[in-house]
């Protein structure tokens, strides 16, 4: 019986050991976003596994959230006026650096989702039309101010219902704006 449990027990370990090597770095980005990030960060994280260009560092950028069978993922802070979709001069400042990315050579050929997210405070309902407002405001944000075309451009509000930090669904680390290479045009 002693044996059963020992065999039990290291069979366990080396599961964990595997969740941990494999999952638990694409899990740890998952939590993290962009601070301040540059055009460089952006490309470095939205160029896809294997694409010209792509300098094989995956994983390595903040903010990415890859994982095996998923597209490159940015979450990034773009700052807004309070409880309204109105951006910030700060956040038209990240926003120059995503657009710059987008229209650089590396991603030209690419598609993108930009999704809005927020925290719990506040209704579910509100949440869901605050997200897809500042979605929408992001895109049209690039399109007019970057010239972004506006066929490479997809937008979706989440509002509460994704949050990075499921532990505390009311931090500020879930309000954020996300942009994922959907693939190409």
């Amino acid at each position: 019986m002693r044996a059963l449990r020992m065999a039990a027990l290291q069979i366990s370990l080396v599961a964990l050991a595997l969740i941990v090597l494999f999952a638990g770095p694409a899990m740890a980005d998952d939590t993290k976003m962009m601070s301040s990030p540059t055009a460089a960060d952006f490309i470095r994280a939205l160029t896809p596994p294997g694409a010209q260009g792509d300098t094989g560092a995956r994983g390595v950028a903040i903010g990415s959230t890859r994982s095996i069978g998923r597209q490159p993922s940015v979450n990034f802070k773009v700052q807004f006026e309070f409880g309204s979709d109105r951006l910030t001069e700060e956040a038209k400042l990240v926003l120059a650096e995503l657009g710059a990315a987008i229209t650089s050579q590396e991603l030209s050929d690419y598609s993108f989702l930009i999704a809005g997210h927020t925290d719990a405070v506040g209704s579910e309902q509100y949440n869901l039309v605050l997200s897809e407002r500042r979605a929408m405001v992001v895109r049209n944000y690039l399109i007019a101010s970057v010239q972004v075309s506006p066929d490479r451009l997809r937008d979706v509000g989440w509002g509460e219902a994704r949050p990075l930090d499921l532990g505390n669904p009311e931090g500020d680390i879930n309000r954020r704006v996300e942009i994922t290479n959907i693939g190409g045009r």
